[in-house]
């Protein structure tokens, strides 16, 4: 159950966690809040993520299996007068929708799926089990190396081929291995690792936002990947085609989507097929804001208690984007906190 238009207080204060490096993201938010009296909470387990730095309050919590972790979060959400909470990793998405109703029970609304439907995300092999149980375009992907073998030795499948982490992020620990003495090689090394067909094509993703209260999704905005970086595009080009607006319209509708989501697909030839779905705000969504599309703003409305009306298309193709480094400066009031093993010898 989403609690929308009520709970603990009529403000709209909104709680982010793992905030991470995510400042223009959390820029946005801060922005759209103020406009409204609002204010923007960040937590993150740790005291030096660059994001903490432009919120209106921020928080040292701990890991998200951390005991006191739940714990902490709550008592966040009653000290701030929290309406809602999003996290930026996928991860803490598991965590917290698991544990939906302490948060229900206190006035809170997670801006995240249901339990169901973060798992068959979060879960590589699972996203692409549910596409094929369904009969739809998926990519073959493979658990062991056994069944692999026996699919590659009767034709379904042929080198290259990529192995990744069934739940890993940022596309850590992915290769794409050429023979098979390196995929028994890379295989062992990666944790909870699966098999996939190499699929060579354009690389694509698109936030999708999916209405809090009709449950449908209102906004897409597709992008063309043009470099990618540690999983997600550092340059890329704002697209607008039907095709590709209608496919991660169904995917949203498929795997029971809510809020803002992240997917990435490819497309080789006439093959449009699913990679990966993140739900929440993905880290290239600071160029569909620019070009026209404010997620947040359709948040704020739902949380409200509004539902949006249908925003497909609205948008300006054609711009592009490119990621770059900053840097933050601040006085430390007590540099224990940071380097607690530093001091001065004698």
């Amino acid at each position: 159950m989403l609690l929308l238009g009520r709970g603990v207080s009529s403000l709209i204060n909104i709680l982010v966690t793992s905030v991470g490096k995510r400042v223009e993201l959390l820029r946005y938010f801060k922005a759209e809040l103020a406009g409204i009296g609002g204010k923007l909470v960040g937590a993150d387990r740790d005291r030096m993520a660059p994001g903490l730095n432009f919120t209106d309050f921020s928080y040292v919590i701990p890991g998200i299996y951390d005991q006191d972790y739940l714990p902490r979060l709550l008592d966040i959400c009653r000290k701030e007068q929290i309406k809602a909470v999003l996290s930026l990793i996928d991860p803490e998405l598991s965590v917290l929708a698991h544990n939906r109703a302490l948060f229900e029970q206190a006035g809170v609304c997670l801006v995240i799926p249901g339990a169901e439907a973060v798992e068959a995300c979060y879960d590589k092999y699972a996203t692409q089990a549910l596409l094929m149980r369904r009969g739809m375009e998926h990519i073959k992907t493979y658990r062991g190396l056994d069944e692999f073998n026996d699919r590659s030795a009767a034709g379904e499948v042929a080198f290259p081929v990529v192995v990744k982490p069934s739940f890993g992020s940022s596309s850590q620990d992915v290769y794409i291995v050429q023979n098979h003495q390196d995929l028994v090689c890379l295989y062992n090394r990666v944790d909870r690792p699966i098999i996939q067909e190499f699929i060579a094509g354009r690389d694509y993703s698109a936030d999708v936002y999916v209405d809090l209260v009709t449950k449908e999704p209102v906004a897409v905005f597709t992008k063309l990947k043009l470099s990618v970086t540690g999983g997600g595009a550092d340059k890329a080009l704002g697209v607008y085609e039907p095709v590709l607006e209608e496919f991660a319209v169904h995917m949203a509708q498929e795997f029971e989507l809510l809020g803002p989501v992240d997917m990435d697909f490819f497309w080789s030839g006439n093959r449009l097929v699913l990679n990966e779905i993140n739900p929440r705000f993905g880290g290239g969504y600071p160029l569909a804001h620019h070009s026209g599309l404010n997620f947040i703003n359709l948040l704020i409305n739902n949380l409200q208690g509004t539902a949006n009306k249908t925003a497909l298309g609205n948008y300006k193709p054609g711009v592009s984007m490119v990621k770059y480094d900053g840097y933050f400066f601040k006085n430390e009031p007590d540099c224990a906190l940071i380097c607690p093993e530093s001091g001065e010898s004698g």
